[in-house]
Order: C-alpha cells, then sequence, then structure tokens
C-alpha cells in the first residue's frame, strides 16, 4: 500500500507518466547520473519502500558505491542532490505539467502532487510597447503652419501618454539627436509620423502609425479642416488617433478622457 503522505491522491500511473516525461526533457536528456537518481528513488517511494531511502542506499545504487561507502566522508549524495532539486526547478517553471514531483530538503523521498492547469500570462503590453511622436513635416512656407505642427505633435504625445500598457516617449528627447539614432536607442516599437499642409485657409493633416521592426505602415488617415478652426480639429485629431492606436494595440483608457491640448 502507498504512503498517501506522498501520493497526495495522485495514481501511481500519473507519477510514472510525468517521470517519462521529465526523464526525455532538455534539462535531463544530457544527464544519466540524474536520470538515475530521479528514477530510483521515485520507483522505490512508488514501490514503498520510501522508508529506506536514505542517503547511504542512494549511493549504492545510483552511484555505484560499494558496501564501505561513507556518506559522511564523500557527500556525493547531498551534493547530486542539491542539482537534482534545481534541475527539476527549472522544468517545472518552463513545463505545463499535471504531477508534480519534488525532492524536499533534508532527505531523498519524493512527493508528489497534482498541479492545477498553469494559467496562461497575459501578455505585458506595458514592457513591449513604446510609441514616439515624430515631429510633423511641414509642407508649407506660412510661418504659422510649423507652429501648428509642433503643437500637435505634443498634443498627441500628452494624449497617448495616459493609455494603460503603451509608454509614449517625451516629445524633446527627439529633437536633440537624429530621430532614427534616438529610436533605436529608446526601444521605441511604434512612431506616428504626420505631415501638415496647408493652402490659404484650408488644411490637410496625414497621421501614420508604423512599426518600427520591420518598417510598416500599420495605420494612416487624412483629416481636413479650416484654419480657423485649428483648435477643434486638432482635439479632434487626437482623440481619433488615441482611439485607433489604443484599438490598434489592444490598449485600455487609464485616467480620465480628458486630453491636454498644446497652443
Amino acid at each position: 500500500m502507498h504512503r498517501p503522505s506522498i501520493l497526495n491522491s495522485v495514481s501511481p500511473l500519473a507519477v510514472r507518466a510525468q517521470l517519462r516525461r521529465i526523464l526525455t526533457s532538455e534539462a535531463f536528456d544530457r544527464s544519466r547520473r540524474m536520470q538515475r537518481f530521479l528514477e530510483f528513488i521515485v520507483e522505490e517511494a512508488l514501490a514503498g519502500r520510501a522508508a529506506q531511502l536514505c542517503e547511504y542506499a542512494v549511493g549504492i545504487a545510483v552511484f555505484d558505491r560499494g558496501p564501505d561507502f561513507d556518506p559522511a566522508l564523500e557527500p556525493i549524495v547531498r551534493n547530486d542532490a542539491r542539482r537534482l532539486r534545481l534541475k527539476l526547478f527549472e522544468y517545472y517553471r518552463e513545463a505545463d505539467a499535471e504531477v508534480c514531483i519534488e525532492i524536499p530538503k533534508g532527505g531523498y523521498v519524493p512527493v508528489f502532487r497534482q498541479m492545477r492547469p498553469r494559467e496562461q500570462p497575459v501578455p505585458s503590453i506595458r514592457s513591449s510597447c513604446r510609441i514616439a511622436v515624430l515631429p510633423f513635416d511641414v509642407l508649407s512656407s506660412e510661418e504659422d503652419t510649423g507652429a501648428h505642427g509642433r503643437a500637435l505633435c505634443m498634443s498627441l504625445t500628452a494624449g497617448l501618454t495616459n493609455l494603460d500598457g503603451l509608454e509614449a516617449v517625451a516629445h524633446g528627447f527627439l529633437l536633440d539627436q537624429p530621430f532614427r539614432e534616438a529610436i533605436g536607442q529608446m526601444n521605441v516599437t511604434h512612431v506616428i509620423q504626420g505631415s501638415w499642409m496647408k493652402s490659404r485657409l484650408h488644411c490637410r493633416v496625414i497621421i501614420n502609425l508604423i512599426g518600427v521592426e520591420k518598417g510598416t505602415q500599420l495605420w494612416a488617415r487624412a483629416y481636413d479642416f479650416e484654419m480657423e478652426d485649428v483648435l477643434t480639429a486638432q482635439s479632434e485629431i487626437v482623440r481619433n488617433v488615441r482611439r485607433e492606436v489604443s484599438a490598434y494595440l489592444g490598449l485600455k483608457r487609464q485616467g480620465p478622457a480628458t486630453l491636454a491640448l498644446a497652443a
């Protein structure tokens, strides 16, 4: 009869199936001694001989020591037990296993327990998405066009800042060095690139969302408005870009929806 404190309601069949998976895993397939060590103590425990699993017994069966083996003089079993626990830790850190085989410190008797299904981790967008709003291309010779382009860039940066899951690079940091160099140093994954065109009182702004890794244009939109409505148009553009970027990157809005406008 198997000891319930060892099996913890896990069937021997399930334990042996898990043992086979461990022994053929990458962490164990090149370490024959670790395989022998683990297989021996598991099978001895399943056979009801857990009480006999001592340092001396392991040394004789696994390490081919003779009857005169003295664990006090040769700590090979203790040293390899530490290695075995580490390898099991590495295995379970990566594996989606149904049964956990543990070797509590201070002994060599394995304990088996049923594992809960591993919860799938939610991808951390915050650590992988960084966006920069590049200075706009101003396609007009009129003096005020450049100022309006800079104001829209700053408003877009402010609007993208309070999105949960996205880090926005401060606009001023992009002005002191070449853009490609700055993007690489700051680990930027996406950029907003745009242009501002003006013909008399009519304006057109084109906004592009670009994936940096492959240089792929992911989304683009053109906005037409009259110069007398520039502040209203700027606010509407920021709201629209914020909404489109959030949807495309799967982000959540954080904080109030009110956007700070740069005048």
